[in-house]
């Protein structure tokens, strides 16, 4: 005689031993009625994997186990089914064929404007160009000959924006040899695409033995000597100071003061 309770088997202490195949059959052939017993309800719940222990603390069946998960599986498949069927009609998005054409013009506006504001406020060169010599004043002294030269030079702003010349600094060379330095501040502000003609002055003084004799003498109808302006302007615009530097060569004459506006060399 045995009883059947849940899954599991109780045999009575009389009944006669059995072997271990016929005991593991009636078992599994017990939990197949027991899980066709249950309601469909019951069935269409989430199984729990926790839940597949045997009873009295024995360790699962691989049946059970796999049972369990095929449960859940399922049940999840249905509640995410549900899940898709409550969600609100999105309407789409619907793409108007003159999109493009919005996207296009706005990137080429966009690369115009680029171009026509580095066009107009990209830094171009502040041009400095000497014109002629205007005149050579000559002082003769005991320690010294002192020459007064003027230059005549072009300055041109090639910008769309003011320039401001903050300093003009002229250094005068005879024979690789400095003879005169001048320094002017705050010199003139340039106007957008404008031109400017400014005189340059510079004072030399000749101490050489050797220069002094060769401008004092009468002997020598030309005293010509060959000048060297080496120029540096520092100029001011947008907030930014730039510095320009030019070389500009000439011939004087220190012997009298007969010298005549001429171009330079």
């Amino acid at each position: 005689m045995f009883l059947l309770i849940g899954a599991g088997t109780v045999y009575d202490q009389r009944s006669p031993p059995m072997s271990p195949n016929v005991i593991s059959t009636r078992r599994l052939s017990a939990r197949r009625l027991a899980a066709e017993r249950l309601p469909r309800r019951r069935q269409l719940r989430p199984a729990k994997v926790e839940g597949a222990q045997g009873t009295h603390g024995e360790q699962p069946s691989v049946h059970a186990v796999r049972t369990a998960v095929r449960q859940h599986g399922s049940t999840a498949v249905r509640q995410r089914g549900l899940h898709r069927r409550h969600l609100p009609h999105l309407p789409r998005h619907r793409s108007h064929p003159q999109g493009k054409l919005y996207v296009c013009l706005s990137m080429g506006l966009c690369l115009v404007i680029c171009c026509l504001i580095l066009y107009f406020l990209f830094p171009r060169t502040v041009v400095l160009v000497p014109v002629f010599v205007q005149s050579v004043t000559v002082y003769f002294t005991p320690e010294a000959v002192s020459l007064e030269v003027t230059n005549l030079v072009n300055i041109s702003n090639e910008n769309f924006f003011p320039v401001q010349i903050v300093e003009l600094d002229i250094q005068g060379l005879i024979l690789k040899t400095i003879m005169g330095k001048s320094k002017q501040c705050n010199v003139t502000r340039l106007d957008a695409r404008s031109q400017l003609l400014y005189n340059m002055k510079l004072v030399l003084s000749i101490e050489d033995k050797g220069l002094k004799t060769y401008c004092q003498s009468k002997a020598i109808p030309l005293h010509t000597l060959f000048l060297e302006l080496q120029i540096t302007m520092q100029v001011s615009y947008l907030s930014h100071n730039e510095q320009f530097f030019m070389n500009i060569y000439e011939y004087i004459d220190c012997g009298n003061n007969s010298t005549v506006p001429h171009l330079p060399a």
